[in-house]
C-alpha cells in the first residue's frame, strides 16, 4: 500500500491517496515536472 499525506495550513497531515500494490515496494521515484510517483515492486513491475 502506498499512502500520500498532505500537510494542511494548520500543520496537520491528512490522507489524500491510498493505492494498493500487487507486491511489496522496493524503490520510489518522484518526477517533479509531471508530479508523478513511480513505485518499483518486488515482482519487477513499475506502477
Amino acid at each position: 500500500t502506498v499512502r500520500v499525506w498532505l500537510k494542511r495550513d494548520s500543520g496537520q497531515y491528512w490522507p489524500s491517496v491510498c493505492q494498493y500494490m500487487a507486491a511489496g515496494a522496493t524503490a520510489m521515484h518522484y518526477h517533479v515536472e509531471t508530479r508523478r510517483l513511480f513505485v518499483g515492486l518486488e515482482n519487477g513491475t513499475i506502477d
